[in-house]
């Protein structure tokens, strides 16, 4: 993994940290449909990629690109909800 970037599962831990689960539920409601189904799976239900692909009958690339769309969103969403709790 390049220098700077972090997996998945590291990132889900440090949101499952910081906020409960309907708060972050609340947060991906903001994000585009079908990138809130992928982000959804993959980072809090937690099915591999083709299992993802599989259940919503997307390509592999379309499930990348999809839930790297999601999680930058919804990065953005907790990253101002956190700048206004400080």
């Amino acid at each position: 993994m390049p220098t700077g970037v972090t997996n998945g599962s590291d990132r889900h831990q440090s949101w499952g940290n910081t906020l409960a689960r309907p708060e972050l539920s609340g947060c991906v409601i903001g994000a585009i449909v079908r990138q809130r189904q992928v982000v959804m799976l993959r980072d809090v239900e937690g099915p591999t990629s083709s299992e993802t692909c599989s259940a919503l009958g997307i390509s592999s690339g379309n499930q990348r690109i999809l839930l790297h769309r999601g999680r930058s969103s919804l990065r953005g969403i907790l990253e101002a909800k956190m700048d206004n709790r400080l």
